[in-house]
């Protein structure tokens, strides 16, 4: 009689962190979506530079250049922090 509130307690437990780890993977996911979104608003301000202009603003084209290249690697990070929740 007494394994049974132990077990009973150790669900409780296992299903509250079920549930803080979905709320965070849904955090996470929320944030690549965010960042994706980022991204391709900076793809396409870098595609309006080049087809727009016959000479590029070659400091814009570097701001944005950079700009991509900071959401790509806050891109892997969120990945990398989503991913092993998805396989486990």
């Amino acid at each position: 009689p007494r394994s049974t509130p132990i077990k009973s307690s150790a669900a409780s437990d296992v299903s509250k962190r079920q549930m803080l780890n979905n709320d965070n993977l849904s955090k996470l996911q929320h944030q690549l979506c965010e960042l994706k979104l980022e991204e391709r608003r900076v793809c396409s301000d870098i595609r309006h530079l080049v087809t727009r202009n016959k000479t590029i603003d070659f400091f814009q084209a570097k701001q944005l250049n950079s700009l991509r290249t900071g959401v790509k690697k806050k891109i892997e990070k969120v990945e990398a922090r989503i991913m092993p929740n998805i396989i486990a």
